[in-house]
Formats: structure tokens, C-alpha cells, sequence
């Protein structure tokens, strides 16, 4: 850790970051944005593990990390440029009235190319932070979910302290409620996914895990109802990983908003005949279809929040390669309903039936 020295009195005072106040630590953190400090030794790992248990605190820190820093930078440069603008405009107005003989220099010339330079480098600043390369307005919102601060909590705190703040226009109109579009769901919230022994639709109010569960199915809820996330990017990957993880009441939220099943030769489907689990590939192929385990079930908040869908026809049709991998994993039950499905077996197929 660097270390200063101050001469005072005769004697010699050491400084450190360590030595100095929380509040200032507080405010050195937010400033930077950065997520090496508290972890850079135990004393500063101490100070803000208390901190990010905060959610205010949390707010603040994505808050200046995404949006202050790039404020102060924009409106630097743009003060830098509007002082070469008066400058060159003042140096125009002396040459008109006559009070320079000389009138207006050759170097005049390097000035406008440098103003132009300054403004797209503002332009670029602003792009860069708000837009990917394939001009996504979604692209902040995206970088801010990936930070694993960032709670639905935190994110709706977040929203509300850019409303009432005064921010510059142009970084305003970007980040403003009714422009936010976050298209991709968060890797990070599926990836940490309990993979559940058994297909399981409820969580259990008295289990850590649980509970950690069901605060990632009501994030994912609502960035789909409320900020038009698709449960269909990244070739099906949130209905895929709910799948590995077999909680059916995340397959039913992701069936809800429209998750295609064709993604990668209909890999989901594939998934549920590993597991060998009728029931899961009939609430896959028919929306009207109900788990036995969702019969069992008597939770009335289940019942509330996934309606199943009133029409019978099913979301896919039942190809004879889904058939030939049932076969393969010698499961009778899924065997049948492929073939009552309109699957037809090779001749390969029908020697495997034969010998199961």
C-alpha cells in the first residue's frame, strides 16, 4: 500500500490509505468504480463487505461507476471544446472590427481541427458507454446486470436515482426509465442456478439456496415483464440451463414469455429425454399440459403466477430424430408418446425397439 510521509513538530506522521477515514474510503471507492479496492487486503475487504451488504450502497457504486464517471468526462471535454469555440470566435470578431492587423492566423486552421476532434471524441465517449458496435441501446443496461452487485432491488433503486437526478440531456435521454431495453437475460443469474436432484416446483421458504432461487426466478420475472428481455438469446440458453438445474417453475416462467424449443436441433428436448422424464417433455411440446408433480402441488402462489395457456395445439412438432434418441436411451414411455405423436422409426429404430 503506498505510504506518505509528513513532516510536523519534529517528528514523522505515516500515512496510508488504511489510516484514513471510512467516509473517505467511502467516497474514494465510488469515484473510481473500482472493484479491486476491497478486495486489495483484509482491512479493506472488512469496510466494504459491510458496505455492499448495502443496497443504497450498491446503488451508488453502479450509479458512479456508469454514470457519474462518464458525465464528468463528457462535460470535460465539452467545456475544452466550448473554450476553443470562443476563442476562435473572439479572434474572428477582432480580425471584422479591425483591432487585429494581422487578421487570422494560419494556425486558426489547426484550432478548428482540433474543435473537431474534441467534439468526436465526446461523440465516441457517449457511444461507447451507451451503444455496442451494432448500436444497441441496451448495451449499458447489460454491462450494469452483468456486475453481480446488481440485485432487482438494486437495479429499481438505480432507475429511481437517475429520475431525480440532473444529469446532462444527452446522457440523460439514453437512461431515461422509458427508453431501457435490456434484451439479454444475465448469464450470471442462470449459471448460479441450484441443480436440484429432481424436477422441483416450489421453494422452500426455510432453505438458504431456496431462497436464493426464487430471488433469481423474480429477477428474471420482471426483466422480462418489464424490461422486454427474451428467454430466446443466446440460442435458448436460459430454457436449456432451467432445465439442467429441474425447476419446472423456471421452464414454466421461460415458456410463458415465449422460449422456442428449436434452438440447436431442439436441444431442449433432447435435455428432457436424458432425464428421462415424460411429464417435463409434454409441458415442453403441449401448453396445456400439467406436471404430476404440479397436480401434487397446493401452493395457491403457483396458481397465481403461471396461467397456463387455454389453447391445445402443440409448441412443436414431433420429429422422427427425437424418436431415434428416446431409442437410444431406452426409455419406453417417451417411445410411445413420440410414436402416438406422429414420429415414424427407421428400420434401425424399430431392431432397437425390438430389443429393449
Amino acid at each position: 500500500m503506498d505510504q506518505s510521509m509528513i513532516k510536523g513538530e519534529g517528528k514523522e506522521i505515516t500515512l496510508s490509505l488504511t489510516s484514513l477515514p471510512v467516509e473517505v474510503l467511502n467516497q474514494i471507492h465510488l469515484l473510481s468504480g473500482s472493484e479491486h479496492l476491497p478486495i486489495t487486503n483484509k482491512t479493506f475487504h472488512q469496510i466494504f463487505k459491510t458496505n455492499l451488504e448495502s443496497e443504497h450502497y450498491r446503488t451508488d457504486y453502479l450509479y458512479y461507476k456508469y454514470f457519474i464517471s462518464t458525465f464528468i468526462l463528457i462535460n470535460e471535454l465539452s467545456s475544452k471544446t466550448k473554450w476553443k469555440r470562443k476563442r476562435r470566435k473572439r479572434k474572428i470578431l477582432d480580425c471584422v472590427d479591425g483591432h487585429q492587423k494581422e487578421g487570422i492566423s494560419e494556425d486558426d486552421g489547426d484550432d478548428l481541427d482540433e474543435e473537431e476532434e474534441e467534439e468526436e471524441r465526446c461523440r465516441r465517449l457517449e457511444q461507447k458507454k451507451f451503444y455496442d458496435g451494432r448500436g444497441r441501446s441496451d448495451f449499458l443496461w447489460e454491462s450494469i446486470l452483468s456486475n453481480r452487485t446488481c440485485t432487482l432491488r438494486v437495479l429499481r433503486l438505480l432507475i429511481q436515482k437517475i429520475d431525480n437526478d440532473s444529469l446532462n440531456d444527452k446522457v440523460k435521454t439514453q437512461i431515461s426509465k422509458s427508453e431501457i431495453r435490456i434484451s439479454k437475460i444475465p448469464t450470471r443469474l442462470l449459471k448460479s442456478l441450484k441443480d436440484y436432484q429432481s424436477l422441483r416446483i416450489e421453494y422452500q421458504n426455510d432453505d438458504e439456496e431456496d431462497y436464493r432461487q426464487r430471488s433469481i426466478y423474480e429477477f428474471v420475472e420482471a426483466l422480462m415483464r418489464d424490461f422486454d428481455s427474451s428467454p430466446d438469446l443466446v440460442n435458448g440458453y436460459p430454457l436449456a440451463r432451467s432445465i439442467l438445474a429441474k425447476d419446472l417453475r423456471m421452464i414454466r416462467l421461460f415458456l410463458k414469455y415465449g422460449a422456442r424449443l428449436d434452438h440447436k436441433n431442439f436441444l431442449v428436448v433432447d435435455l428432457a429425454i436424458r432425464l428421462g422424464d415424460l411429464g417435463l417433455i409434454r409441458v415442453l411440446i403441449e401448453p396445456g399440459f400439467k406436471h404430476p408433480i404440479e397436480r401434487m402441488d397446493r401452493s395457491k402462489n403457483w396458481g397465481d403466477q403461471i396461467k397456463l395457456s387455454a389453447s391445445r395445439s402443440d409448441r412443436i412438432k414431433v420429429t422422427d430424430q427425437m424418436l431415434e434418441r428416446a431409442i437410444k436411451f431406452k426409455n419406453p414411455s417417451i417411445i410411445q408418446y413420440f410414436i402416438d405423436k406422429g414420429a415414424r422409426p427407421t428400420l434401425e429404430a424399430i431392431r432397437l425397439i425390438e430389443n429393449l
